[in-house]
């Protein structure tokens, strides 16, 4: 079970990174809508905050914190 946790906070991070990415680049490119690009990071904004909560559920199960 430990395993798949880390490989579920790997791709909520990696989800994070991509739509950084990707509405830092919507945001450059003036032919796309803003809107989209602030979508992509909430969207990563809320994968940041999900790794943050499965990390420390993590760490209060190894009774770490």
């Amino acid at each position: 079970m430990n395993r798949l946790s880390r490989i579920v906070q790997l791709l909520w991070i990696v989800i994070a990174v991509v739509c950084i990415v990707e509405g830092s680049m919507g945001l450059r490119d003036h032919g796309k809508e803003d809107y989209t690009a602030y979508l992509l990071f909430l969207i990563a904004v809320f994968a940041i905050f999900r790794f943050v909560m499965l990390r420390r559920k993590q760490l209060k199960d190894d009774k770490r914190i």
